[in-house]
């Protein structure tokens, strides 16, 4: 008798068992708990085929009066988003060389300054928003300083994880020979870091875009405010022109930036280069002379990309004419920034009394990420396997499955929950079924890719023994993707939480309903311990799926 050969280790069985098990317990408990039923959007199928058919279609373009204005709308979000990134990458680039044990001269005040940062990176830039509106009042410099507060903070952590990821090898060999502080981050930091550092800096413009859309609709200025406006006075088949618009916009710029970053960490090859390799040792010991000659410190920690310098000066002018295009009044901020300091004291005097409340819109927020993660994590995984390119080997569906759900990904998230909300009405269904959306299409491309990695020799392996597309997907491609799909489950969760955090501003229920009323109620205390509760989650789960990765 012949013994059957799993192609799943036991030990990975065990922990996809786990996992199946704790996705199937918080299922049922989030869903008990939000009370939401999918047969509920079945039921409400016609009505929603009806209004997306005679309210939104076909789109409408506004009033040829109005058309310079929603242009200039456009124009002040990307202003916005360029500009707030800027500021904020030049800000964090400094921060993070004090926030690496590494490189730090203080490796003391570096948990310090990472936790300062953590701090500011697990509050929703809507909260940080809606907290600067009520002392400083709304307009685009007050969006400016909400997407410019988390986007430091994210960069923060990105460069100072960047800089610990490289090889120390160039910092220690400077510091032996006693180079200072300036001269190791010179020749050894910018180096051996600048091309991960403009990596994420464009990742960090792909996102607030998005976010900088989100902060208009509630007083930040640009597209977002003009789309809410629309919604708000019913008149969908203009609103629907301007998704359109949006999503195009974040679409072209995700493609630039996309393009832009492969020229970045491209291999540099330079003419100079290869001429010198065909010569031989003997350029190379010219070269060491000349240095010892000058007393130098050498470094060679990093090739040069000719790119860079020109991608640097582009986005510096890029990032004045944004500011001088959206014309903040600095001074106004700079006379009402004494009003920042009082509203946090009065945030940071907690009011108890509504804790009930707060603790079960918590719960309520929590149940609406976990949920809609969960369904989406689901389709997914369905619709990841129908686009990878390896499985069902049909390009034309991947094209189009792709580029279906790179539309949905592109809209920002409350903007589905806002259509949603017209369908469904107020609460927690609303924010579920909208999220499921943004969610859905994000874990389509991930997983996409996450499956297209695998070897194409397993894959072929497993065909010539007469394996089926199914068993294909079950036995090789989801256990060796398995990890990668944990990754992405807890990177959405965090994002998920933060999006729910806020969604509740919009009328989807949750903590951000609370933040929000007491904001605008001068409530402080209340809103204070809510915020704080935010964050505490949000770390939480931070450090949860930290731990996760590691025992992956």
């Amino acid at each position: 008798m012949k013994k059957r050969i799993s192609l799943i280790a036991r030990d990975q069985k065990r922990l996809y068992t786990g996992f199946l098990i704790a996705a199937v317990l918080l299922f049922l408990l989030t869903g008990f708990y939000t009370q939401f039923n999918p047969m509920t959007l079945v039921k409400n199928g016609d009505a929603f085929w009806a209004f997306i058919t005679e309210d939104f279609l076909p789109p409408a373009l506004p009033r040829a009066s109005r058309i310079p204005g929603v242009l200039s709308s456009v124009a002040v979000t990307l202003a916005l988003a360029m500009s707030s990134t800027t500021a904020a990458a030049i800000l964090a680039f400094f921060v993070s060389l004090f926030g690496s044990e590494k490189v730090s001269p203080f490796p003391k005040a570096a948990k310090f300054v990472r936790g300062f940062a953590t701090f500011l990176r697990n509050i929703p830039a809507l909260v940080w928003a809606f907290i600067l509106f009520s002392s400083l009042g709304i307009g685009t410099g007050v969006g400016f300083v909400a997407l410019c507060i988390t986007s430091f903070a994210f960069m923060v952590r990105a460069f100072v994880e960047t800089m610990e990821d490289v090889s120390q090898d160039c910092v220690e060999s400077l510091q032996a020979v006693g180079a200072s502080f300036p001269q190791r981050v010179a020749q050894a930091i910018v180096p051996s870091c600048l091309n991960g550092f403009l990596s994420w800096y464009l990742y960090c413009i792909e996102v607030n875009i998005r976010a900088s859309t989100i902060v208009g609709m509630v007083g930040g200025g640009g597209v977002g405010l003009t789309l809410f406006s629309y919604i708000k006075s019913f008149e969908y088949d203009i609103a629907l022109s301007i998704i359109l618009l949006v999503a195009a916009m974040v679409i072209v710029v995700d493609r630039v930036t996309g393009r832009l970053r492969k020229e970045i960490l491209a291999v540099p090859s330079s003419p100079r280069k290869s001429r010198e390799e065909k010569t031989g040792r003997v350029i190379d010991l010219q070269r060491e002379e000349r240095k010892r000659e000058k007393k130098k410190i050498p470094t060679g920690c990093a090739q040069k990309n000719r790119f860079i310098p020109g991608f640097l000066a582009a986005c510096a002018v890029l990032s004045v004419l944004s500011l001088l295009y959206l014309e903040i009044d600095w001074l106004k901020l700079l006379m009402r920034t004494p009003e920042i300091g009082e509203v946090f004291l009065e945030l940071a005097r907690f009011d108890f009394s509504s804790m009930d409340v707060i603790a079960d819109s918590m719960l309520e927020t929590v149940s609406i990420a976990v949920l809609s993660l969960l369904y989406s994590l689901v389709l997914g995984v369905f619709f990841g396997m129908l686009a990878a390119r390896n499985i069902l080997r049909l390009p034309w569906l991947s094209v189009l499955i792709q580029s279906f759900f790179t539309f949905l990904r592109a809209v920002p998230t409350p903007v589905w929950v806002l259509l949603m909300l017209v369908c469904l009405g107020m609460g927690p269904e609303a924010g579920v079924a909208g999220l499921c959306v943004h969610t859905t299409a994000f874990f389509t491309k991930s997983f996409t890719q996450s499956f297209e990695s695998i070897p194409e020799e397993t894959i072929e392996a497993l065909e010539a023994t007469g394996t089926g597309r199914l068993g294909i997907f079950t036995n090789a491609v989801l256990p060796a993707a398995f990890s990668q799909i944990v990754a992405w489950t807890g990177m959405r969760l965090e994002t998920n939480f933060s999006e729910c955090a806020i969604l509740g501003m919009v009328g989807a229920g949750g903590i951000g309903y609370v933040i929000s009323r007491n904001l605008q109620g001068y409530e402080y205390g209340t809103a204070g311990l809510a915020i704080l509760l935010v964050f505490l989650i949000a770390y939480g789960i931070e450090r949860l799926f930290v731990r996760v990765k590691k025992l992956m």
